[in-house]
């Protein structure tokens, strides 16, 4: 059964998304680096990794593009559906971008990640949420999407992140990472 996208209730200021513009069921594309949705992916993200550079510091576009192309880093977008079918197509590695393209979805952000499969670790690198899905529960649901992504597919036993964003310090430890002392600042065994 695939978790729902709800809003969270305890977030005092709550964004109202109207009944019809509602997609409750989260897609996650995976995007090779060497097909032609690569391309449109990395451009779809372009606005979005710019400013997380600007607010926080984080890498920006041009060293995304490095780490995908050269396989450094995995690229995952993430769409908001309305059907289980529409996720299956999405999610589905033998889909065409022109199948995607077709569906009605909307655009919640996406996820870099940088797995390491000598020591079975993999990295948060950068990731974002559209701001209307910020007062969601769409950070647990694309968490525990990702946690099981990795641990089947990949083998990764364990996952890190960081983030110089205020916040995120309560995010981690409530989504079960633990604090370090590292430079990763939070992990958590999967």
């Amino acid at each position: 059964m695939t978790d729902i996208i709800e809003e969270v209730k305890e977030v005092e200021e709550v964004k109202e998304i109207k009944k019809d513009e509602k997609y409750p069921i989260l897609a996650m594309r995976y995007i090779h680096f060497t097909s032609v949705e690569a391309k449109i992916a990395l451009g779809l993200i372009k606005p979005y990794a710019e400013e997380l550079a600007k607010q926080s510091g984080e890498y920006g576009h041009a060293t995304i593009i490095q780490g995908i192309y050269s396989r450094a880093f995995t690229l995952y977008l993430g769409y908001t559906v309305k059907t289980e079918h529409d996720k299956d197509v999405i999610e589905h590695l033998g889909s065409s971008f022109e199948d995607v393209e077709a569906i009605d979805k909307d655009f919640a952000g996406y996820i870099i990640v940088e797995p390491n499969y000598i020591v079975r670790r993999a990295h948060i690198w950068q990731a974002y949420i559209m701001p209307k899905y910020m007062n969601t529960n769409l950070l647990k649901v694309g968490m525990k999407w990702l946690l099981k992504e990795l641990k089947e597919k990949e083998d990764i036993k364990s996952i890190t992140m960081s983030s110089p964003k205020e916040g995120w310090h309560r995010k981690a430890i409530d989504m079960g990472f633990t604090e370090t002392y590292t430079i990763t600042g939070y992990k958590m065994e999967i």
